[in-house]
């Protein structure tokens, strides 16, 4: 069994819009993307979306990504809610 050792330790959770998010930074970036569907500019995005990484036919693993937006001209963006660069 292996343990991960998390470098995230300051990182407070934070609600907003009644879902419960990582730290106030990713909050943020939620708050700002609603903006962004208000103002038309995407159609809507997901929180907390699972990609599956397929090589060969085969799933190698599995990545939780934060937000992914849908913009209007049906081009997609994915998000990583960062907020400072860390040794990992």
């Amino acid at each position: 069994m292996y343990h991960v050792k998390t470098y995230f330790k300051n990182a407070k959770k934070q609600t907003y819009d009644g879902y419960l998010y990582d730290s106030k930074f990713e909050a943020s970036v939620a708050q700002d993307l609603n903006l962004r569907v208000k103002a038309k500019e995407l159609t809507h995005y997901e929180r907390q979306v699972n990609l599956e990484l397929i090589v060969n036919g085969f799933i190698v693993c599995t990545y939780r990504i934060d937000f992914i937006a849908h913009h209007i001209d049906g081009t997609i963006k994915y998000i990583e809610a960062k907020g400072y660069p860390t040794p990992v």
